[in-house]
């Protein structure tokens, strides 16, 4: 995923469960950041995983609620130019926990950063943002694949080996899906094999690790291909196909 593609707007505001969006948002730094695309094996991936790397601001609220100097902390930061195609990323977690105060503080900043910086807020409860944040921010309702009602298609692409397509086409024709949730749907599935590349790599499984960063290429290329209102069933008949082959080559 390139780096103009992945980021559409100046300031996502992403919603559901925390753990969850906090993971979400490294598999996205990581294929902006690292070299190779998520890789995982870099010293940017391992950055981004400690939330340490430069290129990031990780912040979390204070006693349970956010602070004037944190937001300052944005505004010192943010009046340093960027050298020509360098990125920068505040992410604020629990972004719930904005005050009205330090929410109005912010709000210049979201709706136009200079060039180059990019906010990710991160909450379990639209409702206690600040509806001045919300217009300014790509909102986004983010579930996770632990849910506990999954959508029926994404078990076809947690093990690709010995799939069935019969049932998988089958499926397909008789769901309904739409643009927004499959790239909802997209997104699990980069953060599945992202995953299991992560537990290959631990246990020292080689060609399983392979196979899951080819998945995952596909995956990632698929997000640079959106489906067109009306095509998300072509669409992930498309993906099932590009993945079925990989599994069987």
């Amino acid at each position: 995923m390139t780096t103009t593609t992945a980021l559409r707007a100046p300031a996502y505001l992403w919603i559901g469960n925390h753990e969850h969006l906090v993971q979400k948002t490294k598999n996205l730094l990581r294929t902006i950041l690292c070299n190779a695309g998520a890789c995982m094996l870099c010293v940017a991936c391992r950055q981004i995983d400690d939330e340490q790397h430069h290129s990031l601001l990780w912040l979390l609220p204070e006693k349970e609620q956010y602070t004037l100097e944190q937001i300052e902390t944005i505004h010192t930061t943010i009046a340093y130019k960027l050298a020509d195609g360098e990125h920068y990323f505040f992410i604020l977690q629990k972004a719930d926990s904005l005050s009205a105060l330090c929410a109005n503080n912010l709000l210049k900043s979201i709706e136009e950063p200079p060039t180059g910086y990019h906010f990710i807020l991160l909450a379990e409860r639209a409702d206690m943002i600040l509806p001045t944040i919300r217009s300014r921010c790509q909102t986004e309702t983010i579930y996770g694949i632990s849910s506990p009602a999954p959508h029926p298609l994404l078990r076809f692409f947690y093990s690709m080996q010995n799939n069935d397509s019969v049932a998988f086409f089958k499926e397909i024709e008789s769901t309904k899906i739409g643009e927004r949730e499959s790239m909802q749907l997209l997104d699990a599935l980069l953060h599945y094999w992202i995953e299991k590349a992560k537990k290959a790599i631990m246990s020292n499984q080689h060609q399983e690790y392979l196979y899951a960063c080819s998945l995952i290429e596909i995956v990632k290329k698929a997000f640079l291909k959106p489906p067109m209102p009306g095509s998300s069933k072509l669409f992930w008949k498309n993906l099932f196909l590009l993945c079925n082959n990989t599994a069987e080559g």
